[in-house]
């Protein structure tokens, strides 16, 4: 493991020479017990010393992002990570480009993407057309979906860079009688969440 970030810091730093944002200061400051007590708990002290490691390694090879103007936060990604050595550090820029980088990412040593630019080519179109086709197929009469397109957005949330589509429609529950719904679908570069059915 050892070798791993020494081979992350050289890789950092050849990415650092073709562009570096700046950094702020207060990223490189470890993590202490007092202050994240949860995360030595389930990290371990030798696990958060990894994950200080990385968070370094992930801030500079954000800041050689043409994306990033500074590196304001690079922090353990909790939604991302699991121990022991499953690490994703999530990196903001003040510009509002948000990062995800493990220790792969950065060893492939490939321009780093933010979320935005990992969601630009997902067209509001698809988002609708999935969120749909997955909403039908959970209800109990799919045929009875009605579409009101009139009720239909696409949203697209600054730094995190998801994509929301959310639509209104009709459809017959279990009981056979029809109801108005609401539908929303949150999209990230893993995918589709679950949808979120709610009456309207």
């Amino acid at each position: 493991m050892r070798s791993l970030f020494l081979g992350l810091a050289a890789l950092v730093a050849f990415n650092a020479v073709a562009f570096a944002a700046p950094v702020d200061p207060n990223v490189y400051k470890p993590m202490d017990r007092k202050n994240y007590p949860k995360t030595f708990q389930k990290w371990g002290a030798s696990g958060v010393k990894k994950i200080d490691e990385l968070r370094k390694s992930a801030a500079q090879f954000a800041a050689g992002s043409l994306e990033c103007d500074k590196v304001a936060i690079s922090e353990l990604s909790d939604s991302r990570s699991s121990p022991p050595d499953n690490i994703v550090i999530l990196v903001d820029c003040e510009n509002g480009k948000r990062f995800y980088l493990s220790a792969a990412d950065i060893k492939e040593a490939r321009a780093p993407q933010s979320q935005d630019a990992k969601m630009e080519s997902f067209t509001d179109a698809a988002a609708l057309e999935q969120c749909q086709a997955k909403v039908r197929e959970s209800l109990a009469f799919p045929s009875s979906m009605s579409i009101k397109w009139s009720g239909s957005n696409v949203y697209r949330a600054p730094t995190t860079g998801n994509v929301v589509a959310s639509f209104d429609f009709d459809a017959k529950n279990s009981l056979g009688n029809e109801l108005p719904y609401k539908a929303r679908c949150v999209f990230d570069d893993r995918g589709m969440h679950t949808p979120e059915i709610s009456g309207r």
